[in-house]
């Protein structure tokens, strides 16, 4: 209990550490008046969600933590459990996953400021699969496993809950957005690449393909996901509403992509199989390859995004020992200095 509240502690000290920073560093408007006080824009403050793990990752011994100013707060420290996602709202930092608890019950659940909220029952296989948020109002997607051999896919809006699919597999809500007051979402409905709106899943893609990115832009939905069907091999697809209006044969075997649209681009990190089933990972923009990340290592990206002219991605190196090397980099240029020797897992991150 001494721990977790030490924890706790010093993730609140840190919020209110980020609060003075933000309120503090605000862009200016320049008007060309010679008496213009230029400031230096704010850098951005980055907030990471994962697990940490003993002895070897595939041991499956997890504990969700966030990373908040290279501090690691223990979210669960008595209790498996794994953090996938991470958003802040205001001073407020919420982060989703599961927690099992003693009796071996697993629970959609989510952290707020590190207190920790339970949003199921607890049953095997629950788990929290995507969050968002509108500034207002807090989105989390998951799957619970009621009564049926597969789980029920559920969303909630501020712990409210929201049925959307049920009993398939490879069925799973992966990304969220907001517009208008309305909500949609993309992932996968019986391995289709599906969105979720107006109160419908509509299938974008043949079986084999799935989606893990959603954004609005003017009221238009675009979608950013693959497909590894007879009809479209190996490819990375972007449908707008469920019109296709890219795709970009990759010639891998994709296991799943990790999408950002800014403006008209997209930058997406592909994670494919090679010739040997190794794990591999490359940075794309548009039609154009950026980079390989991993070096010689198996890798995966869990995490892309593009911020003031920049790209960053966070990942994760797998480690000739069973252990895991938590990555992030900027450009293509890994942070040396990030998570060293940690034997943490990263799955997702925000940028305030």
């Amino acid at each position: 209990m001494k721990n977790y509240l030490n924890a706790f502690l010093i993730g609140i000290l840190l919020l209110a550490t980020f609060s003075k920073c933000s309120k503090s560093n605000i862009d200016p408007t320049v008007d060309g008046d010679s008496d213009s006080t230029i400031l230096t824009p704010a850098a951005p403050e980055f907030l990471f969600a994962g697990l940490q793990y003993t002895g070897k990752y595939s041991n499956n011994h997890w504990r969700a933590v966030a990373v908040i100013k290279d501090s690691i707060i223990q979210l669960s420290p008595n209790m498996t459990s794994d953090a996938i996602g991470i958003v802040s709202v205001q001073n407020d930092v919420y982060v989703a996953g599961k927690q099992k608890n003693a009796a071996n019950e697993t629970f959609v659940s989510y952290w707020k400021n590190g207190k920790l909220n339970r949003l199921s029952e607890g049953k095997p296989g629950n788990l929290a699969t995507a969050i968002h948020t509108d500034g207002k109002n807090v989105y989390i997607a998951g799957k619970v496993r009621d009564v049926q051999v597969e789980p029920t896919i559920y969303m909630w809006t501020n712990g409210k809950r929201e049925r959307k699919a049920c009993c398939l597999a490879i069925t799973g809500i992966y990304a969220i957005d907001t517009y208008d007051g309305k909500v949609v979402a993309a992932g996968n409905f019986a391995n289709l690449a599906t969105m979720w709106k107006d109160g419908s899943a509509i299938a974008l893609a043949p079986q084999g393909s799935g989606a893990e990115y959603i954004k609005v832009v003017n009221k238009e939905v675009y979608v950013l996901g693959w497909e590894n069907s007879s009809q479209s091999p190996n490819a990375v697809s972007v449908w707008k509403d469920d019109v296709e209006v890219f795709k970009n044969q990759i010639g891998f075997n994709i296991i799943n992509v990790k999408g950002f649209m800014e403006g008209k681009d997209y930058y997406y990190a592909v994670n494919y199989l090679d010739d040997n089933s190794k794990k591999r990972t490359a940075i794309y923009k548009n039609k154009q390859l950026l980079y390989k990340l991993g070096g010689n290592n198996e890798a995966t990206i869990t995490g892309i995004k593009f911020h003031k002219g920049k790209v960053y991605v966070v990942g994760n190196l797998y480690l000739s020992n069973g252990g895991v090397q938590a990555m992030f980099w900027e450009d293509g240029k890994a942070k040396a200095d990030f998570l060293k020797g940690k034997p943490i897992f990263i799955n997702d991150f925000f940028i305030k």
